[in-house]
């Protein structure tokens, strides 16, 4: 038959199921952005209980699959002796640069994560307060002073502390100002 052994679509099925395993086995490498990697990362975050640090750890070991995969293709021949081709080359280095440009960004999205997961929205925030469209300084600074009691009232840069954010209501309700200095230049 057309698969019988020796036949091209034999030898063709063969490659292509060697090339399979091959890549299968090869994606069982514990480095991000490879599925091995995932899995360290898995076990780290276990061990830990920091899912973070499990990305970090399985990013740098990526990166080190990836020195490791250019020297295996690249160093090994040349100490066997055997010249290395330019395919070699060019391949060698479109493996090493996916896996170095995958474990790379794995690692700088960890360090964001971290960054992130630090923020504490409540040290963001700060009181708004509306005052009337018809309203004076006067309104202001007392919205002010009820808002954050901690705060000078009179107002102007160069006070201490962040600014508590003031808007202008119109007739309407609907805001019509924004920042606390805008506010106060209109009330003037």
């Amino acid at each position: 038959g057309p698969t019988a052994p020796g036949s091209v679509a034999w030898l063709v099925l063969t490659a292509a199921a060697l090339a399979n395993v091959f890549v299968g086995a090869f994606n069982l490498v514990p480095g991000l952005p490879l599925d091995g990697g995932r899995v360290l990362e898995a076990l780290v975050w276990r061990v830990t209980g920091d899912r973070v640090r499990g990305t970090v750890v399985a990013g740098w070991v990526g990166r080190l699959v990836a020195v490791g995969v250019l020297a295996w293709m690249l160093l090994r021949p040349l100490l066997q002796g055997v010249q290395v081709s330019l395919l070699s080359v060019v391949w060698a280095a479109l493996v090493g640069a996916f896996l170095w440009s995958g474990a790379d960004q794995a690692v700088r999205a960890a360090r964001s994560e971290r960054t992130v997961e630090a923020l504490v929205v409540a040290r963001l925030m700060r009181p708004a307060v509306g005052v009337p469209a018809r309203g004076t300084v006067l309104d202001l600074d007392t919205a002010l002073a009820l808002a954050d009691p901690g705060r000078a009232t009179a107002g102007g840069p160069g006070q201490d502390g962040p600014p508590t954010h003031a808007f202008l209501q119109g007739l309407d309700g609907a805001v019509v100002g924004g920042s606390r200095d805008a506010v106060r230049a209109a009330l003037e």
